[in-house]
């Protein structure tokens, strides 16, 4: 597999105090999501409340 990063960041110090998710290109189309950002919200399974 030859993965690239096209935005945003890999999980790093930063991400593990937090809860992230990392999405694929056909995932985060489909929820509407053209870029990344700090307000950038996903729920998951009705789980995420912050």
């Amino acid at each position: 597999m030859d993965a690239r990063l096209s935005a945003g960041v890999f999980h790093n110090a930063a991400t593990a105090a937090t809860p992230t998710a990392v999405l694929g290109h056909d995932a985060a189309q489909r929820l509407g999501i053209t870029r990344p950002g700090a307000g950038t919200r996903i729920v998951v399974g009705g789980h995420g409340s912050w």
